[in-house]
Protein backbone atom coordinates (compact mmCIF):
# COMPACT_ATOMS: atom_id res chain seq x y z
CA UNK A 1 0.00 0.00 0.00
CA UNK A 2 1.26 3.39 -0.80
CA UNK A 3 0.47 6.45 1.21
CA UNK A 4 0.53 10.06 0.18
CA UNK A 5 0.80 13.20 2.26
CA UNK A 6 -2.05 15.68 2.22
CA UNK A 7 -0.69 19.01 1.03
CA UNK A 8 -3.01 21.06 3.26
CA UNK A 9 -2.93 19.12 6.57
CA UNK A 10 0.47 17.49 6.20
CA UNK A 11 -1.01 14.19 7.38
CA UNK A 12 -0.52 10.96 5.54
CA UNK A 13 -3.55 9.47 3.86
CA UNK A 14 -4.36 6.24 2.11
CA UNK A 15 -4.09 5.90 -1.62
CA UNK A 16 -7.51 6.41 -3.22
CA UNK A 17 -7.69 2.90 -4.64
CA UNK A 18 -7.38 1.43 -1.13
CA UNK A 19 -10.09 3.53 0.54
CA UNK A 20 -13.39 1.73 1.16
CA UNK A 21 -16.15 3.91 -0.14
CA UNK A 22 -19.33 4.40 1.85
CA UNK A 23 -22.47 4.34 -0.26
CA UNK A 24 -24.29 6.47 2.36
CA UNK A 25 -26.61 3.71 3.45
CA UNK A 26 -26.55 2.86 7.12
CA UNK A 27 -26.89 -0.70 8.20
CA UNK A 28 -30.19 -1.27 9.96
CA UNK A 29 -29.88 -1.38 13.72
CA UNK A 30 -30.42 -4.83 15.13
CA UNK A 31 -33.83 -5.14 16.81
CA UNK A 32 -33.77 -4.65 20.57
CA UNK A 33 -35.07 -7.57 22.60
CA UNK A 34 -38.50 -7.01 24.11
CA UNK A 35 -38.01 -7.03 27.91
CA UNK A 36 -41.70 -7.81 28.43
CA UNK A 37 -41.64 -10.90 26.27
CA UNK A 38 -44.56 -9.49 24.30
CA UNK A 39 -46.89 -9.43 27.32
CA UNK A 40 -49.27 -6.54 27.94
CA UNK A 41 -49.22 -4.47 31.15
CA UNK A 42 -52.12 -6.29 32.84
CA UNK A 43 -50.47 -9.67 32.32
CA UNK A 44 -47.16 -8.35 33.68
CA UNK A 45 -48.91 -6.98 36.78
CA UNK A 46 -50.76 -10.26 37.35
CA UNK A 47 -47.44 -12.13 37.13
CA UNK A 48 -45.86 -9.68 39.60
CA UNK A 49 -48.73 -10.18 42.07
CA UNK A 50 -48.38 -13.97 41.86
CA UNK A 51 -44.64 -13.70 42.45
CA UNK A 52 -45.10 -11.42 45.48
CA UNK A 53 -47.78 -13.71 46.93
CA UNK A 54 -45.36 -16.64 46.72
CA UNK A 55 -42.63 -14.60 48.42
CA UNK A 56 -44.94 -13.61 51.28
CA UNK A 57 -46.53 -17.03 51.93
CA UNK A 58 -44.56 -17.65 55.17
CA UNK A 59 -45.60 -14.24 56.56
CA UNK A 60 -49.21 -14.81 55.44
CA UNK A 61 -49.34 -18.00 57.52
CA UNK A 62 -48.02 -16.08 60.53
CA UNK A 63 -50.51 -13.25 59.90
CA UNK A 64 -53.43 -15.68 59.73
CA UNK A 65 -52.30 -17.48 62.89
CA UNK A 66 -52.55 -14.43 65.19
CA UNK A 67 -55.72 -12.84 66.46
CA UNK A 68 -57.36 -9.92 64.70
CA UNK A 69 -56.56 -7.56 67.58
CA UNK A 70 -52.85 -8.36 67.13
CA UNK A 71 -53.05 -7.91 63.37
CA UNK A 72 -54.13 -4.33 63.98
CA UNK A 73 -51.51 -3.49 66.59
CA UNK A 74 -48.04 -4.96 66.87
CA UNK A 75 -47.71 -6.80 63.55
CA UNK A 76 -47.32 -3.72 61.34
CA UNK A 77 -44.03 -1.96 60.85
CA UNK A 78 -41.73 -4.95 61.09
CA UNK A 79 -39.36 -3.72 58.40
CA UNK A 80 -40.42 -0.22 57.34
CA UNK A 81 -40.83 1.30 60.78
CA UNK A 82 -37.73 2.83 62.42
CA UNK A 83 -39.07 1.44 65.72
CA UNK A 84 -39.05 -2.11 64.34
CA UNK A 85 -36.88 -3.37 67.22
CA UNK A 86 -39.33 -2.00 69.79
CA UNK A 87 -42.20 -3.69 67.97
CA UNK A 88 -40.39 -7.04 67.78
CA UNK A 89 -39.55 -6.79 71.49
CA UNK A 90 -43.21 -6.03 72.21
CA UNK A 91 -44.25 -9.30 70.59
CA UNK A 92 -42.30 -11.22 73.22
CA UNK A 93 -44.39 -9.73 76.05
CA UNK A 94 -47.45 -11.27 77.63
CA UNK A 95 -50.78 -10.33 76.01
CA UNK A 96 -51.57 -7.76 78.73
CA UNK A 97 -48.12 -6.17 78.34
CA UNK A 98 -48.53 -6.23 74.54
CA UNK A 99 -51.75 -4.27 74.94
CA UNK A 100 -49.96 -1.67 77.08
CA UNK A 101 -47.09 -1.44 74.56
CA UNK A 102 -49.56 -0.99 71.71
CA UNK A 103 -51.29 1.79 73.61
CA UNK A 104 -47.91 3.47 74.16
CA UNK A 105 -47.16 3.31 70.42
CA UNK A 106 -50.62 4.68 69.66
CA UNK A 107 -50.17 7.61 72.05
CA UNK A 108 -46.73 8.39 70.60
CA UNK A 109 -48.27 8.35 67.11
CA UNK A 110 -51.02 10.73 68.18
CA UNK A 111 -48.42 13.16 69.60
CA UNK A 112 -46.48 13.07 66.32
CA UNK A 113 -49.68 13.50 64.29
CA UNK A 114 -50.76 16.54 66.31
CA UNK A 115 -47.29 18.05 65.92
CA UNK A 116 -47.55 17.54 62.13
Amino acid sequence: MSQTTNAITGKQQMDAKHIIKDDGKEAPAPPKPDPTGGKDFNTLMADAVKLKEEQLKPLKKLWDSVGEWRQHTLFHGETQNPDGERIRAGRQLSPLEQLKAAETFKNEGNVHFKGK
